[in-house]
């Protein structure tokens, strides 16, 4: 019997954090899962100290060896996942709510036409402090008037001018090129938007149209996701490509595909804010890929504008067909 739940756990030397991200998973209320830790030939204790959890819990499995990043190692989890569902961690974060395995895995069993649950997640410190979460996503659950809305937009203008005024040559050209992108829409409206009343988050063939008006990717480690769709939408990992996210790829092929999330309003995890995080590392990768997910998608709606999408449940099967507009 394959478990329900295959969670990929990507690692690299993350010992000091490593006890939090396993502790959580075995806390969860949800048993029918397995834990494959793909570890990059970690030697600081790592290995070790997952070995010391697998003596006393089967589910837990560790494969360690060099790879070429997290996509790499991403992509060698995947072909000995067995769950029908997937859960995508890292060694550096962890899950804050133990019934959140259950809560998706509810969801997905009980709507076939769902394809993908999300939840939010918060940051933290490596100090323990929580600094919440990201702007583009605190309006799901706590809401945000037009006073709070024109704060966050002061805050990140005064970003910007604080960059080009005092940031060197190479950031000042960074923040023009993010100020004069076309995809500069797409990233205001996201952090402007206001809350939704009486919690009518957009669901199903909704979250599509909000998605193509906002950009906005689930949180990558706040999901669990159909096996069979993640595979069919994420692009596969090249030797040598070195790459260092493809995830903006998967929810465009996710969402133009017609496959259909589910929102849960909760805080579930904590991710990691450390100065060796690849947001720090390669920062200007980063937004190159983000750069190319945002153009992606107004050429999708440039191109589909009046057309209609057809929506499917999980196993490709017609469910249901809406104009873009």
């Amino acid at each position: 019997m394959h478990p329900k739940i295959s969670v990929i756990c990507t690692t690299f030397n993350v010992w000091p954090r490593m006890k939090d991200t396993l502790e959580s998973i075995i806390a969860q209320t949800y048993k029918d899962w397995e834990l494959l830790v793909m570890d990059g030939g970690s030697k600081d204790g790592t290995v070790a100290m997952v070995e010391s959890y697998i003596a006393n819990d089967p589910r837990i499995k560790i494969y360690s060896e060099p790879d070429e990043g997290a996509l790499h190692a991403l992509e060698k989890g995947l072909t000995r996942a067995t769950g029908d569902y997937l859960i995508l961690a890292c060694g550096q974060d962890y899950f804050s709510d133990p019934n959140w395995f259950s809560a998706a895995t509810k969801v997905l069993e009980e709507d076939k036409q769902v394809s993908l649950v999300w939840a939010l997640g918060r940051g933290i410190t490596e100090e323990g402090k929580d600094v919440g979460t990201n702007a583009s996503y605190a309006h799901f659950i706590d809401g945000r008037g037009e006073l709070e809305v024109l704060w966050i937009f002061i805050i990140k203008c005064l970003d910007i001018v604080k960059n080009l005024l005092f940031a060197g040559w190479e950031k000042k050209k960074f923040t023009l090129r993010k100020i004069f992108s076309k995809a500069a829409p797409l990233r205001v409206h996201s952090i402007t938007t206001s809350g939704f009343t009486k919690e009518k988050f957009p669901q199903k063939e909704d979250w599509f149209f909000y998605w193509l008006k906002t950009g906005l990717v689930f949180p990558d480690q706040c999901l669990v996701v159909s096996k069979k769709v993640y595979i069919e939408c994420a692009p596969r990992y090249n030797i040598g490509s070195k790459r260092l996210n493809s995830f903006g790829d998967f929810v465009f092929n996710f969402n133009t595909k017609g496959y259909m999330a589910y929102f849960i309003p909760a805080y579930v995890g904590y991710g990691l804010l450390h100065a060796s995080s690849s947001g720090n590392r390669a920062a200007r990768g980063i937004y190159l890929e983000a750069e190319k997910y945002f153009s992606m998608i107004q050429a999708f709606k440039k191109n589909n504008l009046g057309k209609m999408i057809t929506f499917r449940d999980r196993d490709g099967n017609f469910v249901s067909e809406r104009k873009v507009n």
